[in-house]
């Protein structure tokens, strides 16, 4: 296989892959003039398809992908609503460019408007682990309430025994409970 190089048309994120012979003329899509928008290259060698996919190449190829399946499906050019592409980049993407491309599918088929939606992306892109709260991603307040909540447990909703293990005294340990609106659960 020859050595080639993907070159990306900054007006419409058209992706052409160029051989190297041919990378000394100024690849365009067509569609764009030369003056306005040059061409710039962008590295997805042909091992690229096993290698971990970078962050920062998941939007340029969901346009690409997006483009080629609205296409193929009969469909304008879909856009990606700020969530949607939120959720495509915060994805691990353990199948590389090939689960991306065939999500960016899915997507399209999917979609009814506009915008490619987060409900239009399959389920496990939408439902990843990397997506849900972690405890660093939680508020300090919701950190605090769940604490809270966890120690009154503990001690069997004892709040002199609670406030001592947490450090605070009881009046304190009173506010918070008021704050977080936080009542022992009663059994029915």
């Amino acid at each position: 296989m020859s050595e080639s190089m993907h070159i990306v048309c900054p007006h419409c994120d058209a992706v052409n892959r160029i051989p190297a012979d041919r990378l000394q003329q100024s690849p365009r899509c067509g569609k764009c003039h030369e003056a306005l928008f040059p061409a710039r290259p962008v590295e997805l060698g042909g091992d690229r398809f096993d290698k971990h996919l970078a962050r920062n190449d998941i939007p340029l190829l969901a346009r690409h992908f997006s483009g080629h399946f609205a296409d193929e499906q009969q469909k304008s050019t879909l856009r990606f609503s700020p969530e949607a592409m939120r959720q495509l980049l915060d994805y691990d993407w353990p199948g590389n460019v090939r689960e991306l491309e065939n999500s960016i599918e899915h997507a399209i088929v999917i979609s009814k408007g506009k915008y490619i939606e987060v409900s239009d992306l399959p389920i496990a892109v939408k439902h990843s682990e990397t997506n849900t709260k972690t405890g660093s991603d939680r508020t300090i307040m919701e950190n605090e309430r769940k604490l809270l909540k966890e120690v009154l447990e503990e001690c069997g909703w004892n709040k002199k025994e609670a406030a001592i293990r947490l450090g605070i005294s009881r009046s304190t340990l009173y506010d918070k409970l008021k704050k977080y609106q936080i009542t022992r659960p009663t059994v029915h």
